[in-house]
């Protein structure tokens, strides 16, 4: 039986065989960068590891029987739920096995962000459900002071694309005065939630909550006019949810 331990194994041991660049984070925790690190990026081409990592999970998810296939994306939100947009150079589609019902693709996006030395920094984005529906954006910074070092990097890749195939809940709205101000909150069972707030009397955390009732099946109450989609687990190993439009 496939689970998704046994695919972060697999995509780590090929990994671990490509010889790329390793290195520790550059800041303790109880230490602060130097300005200057804030406007320097030494090495932009070592975040090429966040691609070939991305890369691997598509390639030992196609071995799995998810489809993998190349796509024309042309731009991509440069953050999750962020409106300005950034080119797209590569852009894979990978769709779930035949027979996973309620399931959603999910698409890996890479960019050569360039700098200002003539250099490109590798950037990955991981989008669910629409190549516009970013989830991840990594390195979300690759200037010196906002180093994380290269196990976080590649644990975050992971997370993302175990988001990507696990079940998921994303409910979006509208609220304010006029419902001039737009809301969400995206969770998935590996329990990483983001977003916001709603209407008031609905923070943050009851609207997590909500989704969690809706990932088990249940029918919680919901601000009026929230959108709800939720999406089923490829693999055992994350809870599956039912698809509702």
């Amino acid at each position: 039986m496939t689970t998704t331990d046994h695919l972060r194994a697999e995509v780590a041991r090929r990994f671990a065989a490509l010889d790329m660049p390793s290195w520790p984070a550059p800041h303790a925790e109880d230490s602060a960068p130097a300005e200057e690190e804030y406007s320097r990026v030494s090495e932009p081409e070592r975040y090429r590891i966040v691609i070939e990592r991305a890369r691997l999970w598509a390639q030992v998810l196609a071995e799995a029987g998810a489809v993998v296939v190349p796509e024309a994306v042309r731009s991509a939100p440069a953050f999750p739920w962020n409106p300005e947009e950034e080119p797209v150079q590569r852009a894979l589609r990978v769709d779930p096995p035949a027979g996973v019902a309620g399931a959603a693709p999910w698409w890996l996006l890479e960019s050569d962000v360039p700098q200002n030395d003539g250099g490109t920094l590798p950037v990955l984005r991981v989008a669910v459900g629409r190549p516009d529906q970013v989830r991840e954006a990594l390195p979300d910074c690759g200037c010196d002071a906002c180093d994380p070092g290269s196990a976080d990097l590649l644990d975050a890749v992971d997370e993302a694309v175990l988001g990507a195939v696990s079940a998921g809940v994303t409910l979006t709205g509208r609220c304010g005065l006029l419902r001039r101000r737009d809301w969400h909150v995206v969770w998935d069972a590996s329990g990483r939630a983001e977003g916001d707030a709603g209407p008031r009397w609905w923070p943050f955390r009851r609207l997590v909550r909500a989704c969690e009732e809706l990932a088990s099946g249940g029918q919680p109450a919901l601000p009026r006019g929230t959108r709800v989609s939720i999406r089923a687990a490829w693999f055992p190993g994350r809870s599956v949810g039912a698809s509702q439009a």
